[in-house]
């Protein structure tokens, strides 16, 4: 058996009393200045120094030596890279390399493995 639900009609006594709001008459309290702590130093503030342009980057960039190398490996080669700073920047641009061919249906794949400190990077295809 289906149950009907019906809105019930509101009473007068449930209706909202409009009120009419009335601007106040009081100031509004002054806003403090926050309180600096004493140890707080604060940067040296200058008038009058131009804005200069927006830089561009260029379009001609310079490779990385990890990029390049990447870009001169055969299929089943790989390289050490020793340095763990070198490796870090390396593995971010082995991963820019492989999306860029993955979006140009590309041909090339690459793997790395952690080697020590360093990475080592293989091209697989």
């Amino acid at each position: 058996m289906k149950q009907s639900f019906r809105r019930r009609p509101i009473s007068n006594k449930n209706k909202r009393k409009k009120t009419s709001i009335k601007p106040s008459s009081r100031k509004p309290a002054p806003i403090a200045k926050p309180q600096l702590p004493a140890d707080l130093t604060l940067y040296k503030i200058e008038t009058g120094i131009k804005i200069p342009p927006i830089a561009k980057a260029s379009s001609i960039s310079k490779i990385s030596a990890a990029v390049a190398t990447m870009n001169a490996l055969g299929k089943g080669q790989s390289f050490l890279i020793e340095d763990p700073a070198d490796a870090f920047t390396a593995a971010k641009q082995m991963r820019d390399v492989t999306r860029r061919e993955r979006q140009r249906n590309g041909t090339r794949a690459f793997v790395s493995r952690k080697v020590g400190a360093g990475l080592r990077i293989w091209r697989v295809s």
